[in-house]
């Protein structure tokens, strides 16, 4: 079960509507939920939109780089900035309690845009640091004309998988009426086993493979460099593991609980109906709480660089009034348009 959709409840609702009437005696603030929810999404898409827009801005000059880092991040900023341009449709989603007022197309259209964008981000991100160990040792190979097809191959294919994962869900979202229209999808068929199916399918390759080898090879870079630097490295390393714990910190919470519910799918009755509905409860706000990743990922694969600074302020100066341009240029050490490969 992916984003911004109720399906998770409906879900709920066919195996155990009875049991939660009946039985639930924890009170949860629907209220609180939708503020939450609400909140998160204005700071994602205000901060998500400006630090990616900065971060296509800079780095689209040089786009045909043989800079594999700078290839790696672009992509991911695309990817991100079209996850973030959808939110504004779910924060009115919200404020009309789950009621879709955008129509069909629009139901269809911005749940492919979401879903392909956020499988895309994370895909390209576990490929950028595989590039960045094999960039660290073996640096020879990196801008060969072979090493740029085979970039190129590995990024359309990575494209192409997200899309595949995304019209598993998407070929069966449609507007269902329920208290109002509501964009969900719905399977006419085997319900509770496609929604288990689609949530396994997520927490498989929307995190744990991706997780094992984003950990694996910032592991690998960290122990290279310590090797390489000593203790002028530390600094490097640690940066390193922060990337790690950004990727776990935000998507780790979400698929958890996202297991959890898929088990009781699974085992009918595993948990309380209080667990249940706090489970279910929780998704929600952690389902929006993962996206800070499209905040986090403009940060520390672009702003702790240098190379990018430099390049932004240069940008920044190019549109200054020449006065102005000239007192910046002055306090400048001019511009890079490479990413470390190891701290971009």
């Amino acid at each position: 079960m992916e984003h911004h959709n109720d399906s998770l409840f409906i879900d709920l609702g066919h195996n155990s509507s009875y049991w939660i009437h009946y039985h639930c005696t924890l009170e949860l603030s629907v209220l609180g939920q939708q503020l939450t929810s609400f909140f998160l999404y204005l700071f994602i898409f205000v901060f998500g939109l400006i630090g990616n827009t900065l971060v296509i801005w800079v780095n689209w000059k040089w786009r045909n780089t043989d800079n594999v880092v700078t290839f790696c991040v672009l992509n991911i900023g695309l990817a991100d900035l079209g996850l973030v341009l959808t939110l504004p449709f779910w924060m009115v989603e919200v404020i009309f309690d789950s009621i879709w007022v955008f129509g069909r197309t629009l139901c269809k259209l911005i749940h492919l845009i979401f879903l392909v964008n956020m499988y895309g981000s994370i895909f390209i991100v576990a490929y950028m640091t595989v590039e960045r160990y094999v960039s660290f040792v073996r640096p020879s190979v990196v801008g060969s004309r072979r090493e740029r097809l085979r970039r190129l191959v590995v990024c359309i294919t990575l494209w192409f998988f997200a899309l595949f994962l995304t019209l598993l869900e998407n070929v069966h979202v449609d507007l269902y009426e329920f208290a109002g229209p509501g964009c969900l999808p719905i399977p006419l068929y085997s319900e509770i086993e496609w929604y288990i199916s689609i949530s396994f399918l997520s927490i498989i390759f929307g995190f744990v493979v991706p997780a094992a080898i984003i950990i694996t090879f910032n592991f690998l870079i960290a122990r290279k460099v310590k090797a390489s630097y000593g203790r002028d490295g530390i600094r490097t390393c640690w940066i390193v593991h922060v990337y790690s714990l950004v990727f776990i910190a935000c998507w780790f919470p979400r698929q958890l609980v996202l297991l959890l519910i898929t088990l009781d799918d699974l085992m009918f009755g595993l948990y309380s109906c209080n667990v249940i509905s706090l489970l279910y409860y929780s998704f929600h706000i952690l389902d929006c709480f993962s996206l800070l990743h499209c905040v986090a990922n403009p940060i520390f694969y672009n702003f702790l660089s240098k190379g990018f600074r430099s390049s932004l302020a240069s940008a920044v100066v190019h549109y200054l009034p020449k006065q102005a341009a000239k007192r910046e240029g002055n306090g400048s050490s001019g511009s890079s348009r490479s990413h470390s490969v190891v701290i971009s």
